[in-house]
């Protein structure tokens, strides 16, 4: 695999608790599919395999189920060049949401390989603060 040199401004995807919770149910009832996407389960192994940038304190529910569900911390993740919060893991299992297709090129030009043990110091999310 070749050598990973970080961007200093990560992508920020999948970054739903940053919206009220009737813009997010919005967001996910527009973006959600009834069946998984063809590489769904690589793309999973992706999300899961990137390096911890941001611990979060709290807890994520999820706004579509029928009861309180708690989802997890929304901790956020990279591969250096895109972050995510770990919490839209459940959402792409849960609902199959769709990804921008620009960030699931991104994993497939990779080979679904995503590099892990980064170092994120200096990293910044766009519009946010370092990391």
């Amino acid at each position: 695999m070749p050598r990973v040199v970080p961007v200093p401004e990560l992508r920020k995807v999948g970054f739903l608790l940053e919206m009220p919770t009737s813009e997010r149910v919005e967001f996910l009832n527009s973006h959600r599919r009834n069946v998984p996407h063809s590489d769904e389960e690589r793309m999973i192994h992706y999300l899961e395999s990137g390096s911890l940038c941001g611990v979060v304190p709290g807890v994520e529910e999820d706004p579509l189920g029928d009861t309180p569900t708690m989802i997890g911390a929304p901790n956020i993740y990279t591969d250096g060049f895109w972050a995510w919060p770990e919490t839209i893991i459940y959402y792409l299992r849960e609902y199959h949401l769709l990804l921008p297709e620009d960030f699931v090129k991104h994993m497939r030009d990779r080979d679904f390989q995503c590099p892990s043990n980064l170092d994120v110091s200096g990293m910044t999310l766009e519009g946010e603060v370092a990391l």
